[in-house]
């Protein structure tokens, strides 16, 4: 029995890299047709971090304040023999990191131009683009008791190059399309894929003890929006305010910086992001 530490309490061990159990000397590349879901081969990986996550807790003998860790890498994964044109959607032992299809109009204006989807800050994968063309044809079938005149619209595809685009051409980057002046007056159909969940993370913290009394969440770059804030561990909701908070309440910057009230400080708050 240790003398300041609870021994029931379990201790998180602080993981030093990534650690592959199986060689991928001589694999199968898969060869993909159309979309399908495949499972990613581990290459290659670097920039690991092991991030402190803050514990809540109190003082003297059988607290236990030691951490635990969030883990993140760059990785190179294999997934099949390319070129492709994306990935679609990820999945993960959490969940899945799921996308959606869309396609959009637009209409060419004379000179060309560029059209940027709705969804651009999330676009992952484009899926082609087709011209509205016209038809409009006189047919007189063996036996037919006279002729016919078939009329309407079908769908042409335009083809993805890169650099400057010429008629039945078009580029893309980021989510933004560029036709050329030979086909203005074209309506065009758009389809890609975009992003459609974003991962929510929950941290707890203890509100500082000095002025500015304020947080920073893990992994801030990558900070999307607030989500909730409660008192931990009762999960009593915190306030959202616009200008300085009170006791009880809280702001957000878009950077992923927390401010509370002197009023709070030393309490344990959890903040879901």
């Amino acid at each position: 029995m240790g003398l300041f530490k609870n021994p029931n309490a379990s201790y998180d061990t602080k993981i030093a890299g990534i650690r592959a159990n199986t060689s991928i000397l001589g694999g199968v590349v898969p060869i993909v047709f159309g979309q399908q879901r495949v499972a990613g081969q581990l290459i290659d990986y670097g920039d690991f971090k092991a991030s402190v996550q803050p514990q809540p807790g109190g003082k003297g003998i059988g607290a236990n304040n030691d951490p635990t860790y969030n883990y993140t890498a760059a990785v190179d994964l294999l997934l099949c023999q390319g070129p492709t044109n994306g990935v679609g959607a990820i999945w993960a032992s959490n969940g899945n990191l799921a996308s959606a299809g869309v396609t959009e109009t637009y209409t060419i204006p004379s000179g060309g131009g560029s059209y940027t989807v709705s969804n651009a800050s999330g676009f992952s994968v484009d899926q082609g683009v087709g011209a509205s063309t016209t038809y409009n044809q006189t047919v007189d079938d063996y036996g037919s008791p006279g002729s016919v005149v078939l009329s309407g619209t079908y769908i042409t595809p335009l083809t993805l190059v890169e650099g400057s685009p010429e008629a039945g051409q078009y580029t893309q980057a980021d989510g933004i399309y560029t036709f050329s002046g030979s086909d203005a007056g074209k309506i065009v159909y758009i389809s890609y894929q975009f992003d459609l969940q974003y991962i929510e993370a929950e941290e707890v913290y203890g509100v500082p003890d000095e002025s500015p009394y304020q947080i920073t969440v893990q992994e801030a770059d990558y900070f999307n929006r607030n989500v909730s804030v409660v008192y931990y561990p009762s999960g009593t909701p915190l306030t959202h305010v616009g200008g300085s908070p009170t006791t009880g309440q809280y702001t957000n910057s878009s950077e992923g910086v927390y401010t509370f009230a002197a009023g709070d400080e030393g309490q344990a708050k959890s903040c879901i992001r």
